[in-house]
C-alpha cells in the first residue's frame, strides 16, 4: 500500500503506539523487504511467524531515526530476550510491539548476531528458548 492510501484509508493509523507517519512508513517498507530477503535465504519452505518477524522487526526499528527508535524502545519498558525466555509466535501475537523491542535489544547487544540469524534461517520452530 502507498503511504497516501494508508493515511486516507484509516481513521487513525498508528505504529508503535504513535501516529503512522512517513518515518514509520519507511520502517514498514524496510520490514517487508526484510521478509523477502529472509524467504530468499531460508532453508525452510514454511518457517514459523516468529523466526520471520524477528529480523523484520529489527530492520524496521533500525531504520527509524535514532531519537524516534529510542523513544519507541523506552516506551515499551521491556528487557532484551533473556536466558530462559521463549521467543514464540504466541508472545508475538499477544504483544507485537514488545516482541519487536525485545528482539531488537537482543540482536543489537549480541556478541555474534549473525549466528542467531543463521538459527532463524534454518529453523522450523514456533518457539525458541534463549540459552
Amino acid at each position: 500500500m502507498s503511504y497516501r492510501s494508508i493515511i486516507y484509508g484509516y481513521e487513525n493509523p498508528i505504529m508503535y503506539y504513535e501516529f503512522f507517519d512517513l518515518e514509520h512508513y519507511n520502517g514498514a517498507t524496510a520490514h517487508e523487504i526484510a521478509h523477502a530477503v529472509f524467504h530468499h535465504n531460508t532453508v525452510n519452505k514454511s518457517p514459523g511467524a516468529a523466526p520471520q518477524e524477528y529480523p523484520a522487526n529489527n530492520v524496521q526499528l533500525a531504520v527509524l531515526p535514532k531519537d524516534r527508535r529510542e523513544d519507541s524502545i523506552s516506551r515499551m519498558n521491556v528487557s532484551a530476550w533473556l536466558s530462559g525466555d521463549a521467543i514464540s509466535d504466541i508472545y508475538m501475537a499477544l504483544e507485537p510491539v514488545k516482541f519487536a523491542v525485545k528482539s531488537y535489544k537482543r540482536l543489537t547487544t549480541s556478541e555474534d548476531p549473525r549466528a542467531f540469524i543463521d538459527i532463524l534461517l534454518n529453523s522450523k520452530w514456533f518457539s525458541y528458548y534463549i540459552q
